[in-house]
């Protein structure tokens, strides 16, 4: 990975994290609630602050015709690392949701490794705001993102 590109702790820091957040910790979460995490093949490799990195090693399962990772597939790296980065704020928070994600393919993610950058630009008390880059292994731009999460109440809840 172009060191320019990476901007992110090296993995398994938790300084400056919600408690109790820590890769370890968000992986064993995704792994009960949410499965799909590990059947596409995602790996949560760095946490800080506001901010996620996700990584793909796209296996002939999430790859399509012509030899590019399917958007959705894209699109799951930027959610996770949405969901992921929220909990670097408030700790682990199983009702916050998805309220809204954009994204604009920029080029073929034809690489052996795509890294998927997160940050939280906005959080407030009911929702948070993020931004998205796709860089394929030449830290060139594959796909960027913008969306943003319904966060809990104090009753658990997500707001409507």
């Amino acid at each position: 990975m172009n060191q320019a590109v990476r901007q992110m702790p090296e993995p398994g820091g938790t300084d400056g994290l919600a408690g109790g957040v820590s890769i370890a910790a968000v992986e064993a979460y995704f792994d009960e609630a949410l499965p799909l995490y590990r059947l596409l093949g995602l790996r949560l490799t760095a946490l800080a602050p506001g901010r996620a990195e996700v990584r793909l090693q796209p296996t002939p399962q999430v790859v399509r015709p012509g030899g590019g990772v399917a958007g959705p597939v894209m699109f799951a790296m930027v959610d996770v690392g949405l969901y992921a980065a929220i909990f670097t704020l408030r700790g682990i928070l199983p009702m916050a949701v998805t309220s809204d994600l954009g994204m604009h393919f920029l080029r073929a993610a034809r690489s052996p490794e795509i890294l998927c950058l997160t940050e939280i630009t906005k959080a407030g008390r009911r929702l948070a705001y993020a931004d998205a880059r796709l860089l394929d292994r030449d830290g060139r731009l594959v796909a960027r993102a913008s969306g943003s999460y319904a966060l809990p109440t104090e009753g658990g809840t997500a707001a409507p």
